[in-house]
């Protein structure tokens, strides 16, 4: 699976943690076909929920200081999403049945892009907007801009 431009929400760091989504998908699809990564897919889905978690939490942050509109429908997406993989997670450890690999590939290009690709980009839509529509006061002390921040967990 390749990063394409519309994916793109404008916000450098829920970008790159996007990009980072986009390549565990990659790696479930090469899991699913490739038999001596299969032993790869529990640790996989583990290291792709904990990144999730993290990145729904950035997510759910940003909509709490805007306030977004829309929060609440936007982290019921985002447990959803969660729920699904934690189900999968499950599957993955009771069997070594391909079609699980399939169906956790399909699942995660699935949900998470048609996240990436409506919510996501309204939220990033509207903090831009917001942000955009104050004075320049707002920027902090280094002149950055909401696009450009980039938020770090250490």
């Amino acid at each position: 699976m390749q990063w394409k431009a519309e994916y793109e929400t404008g916000i450098r760091n829920i970008d790159e943690q996007h990009r980072a989504i986009v390549e565990f998908v990659t790696l479930f699809e090469q899991t699913g076909e490739n038999r001596s990564a299969r032993n790869d897919a529990p640790g996989l889905i583990s290291r792709a929920r904990t990144f999730l978690e993290f990145h729904f939490r950035v997510e759910e942050c940003l909509m709490r200081l805007l306030p977004y509109p829309d929060a609440e429908s936007h982290a019921a997406d985002h447990r959803n999403t969660l729920r699904e993989i934690e189900r999968l997670e499950r599957l993955e450890c009771q069997t070594t049945h391909e079609s699980v690999r399939g169906e956790l590939a399909r699942r995660m290009r699935g949900c998470l892009l048609g996240h990436i690709v409506t919510g996501d980009k309204w939220l990033a839509k509207y903090a831009l907007e917001l942000y955009d529509g104050q004075s320049s006061a707002v920027a902090d002390k280094s002149g950055t801009r909401l696009g450009q921040m980039v938020c770090r967990a250490d």
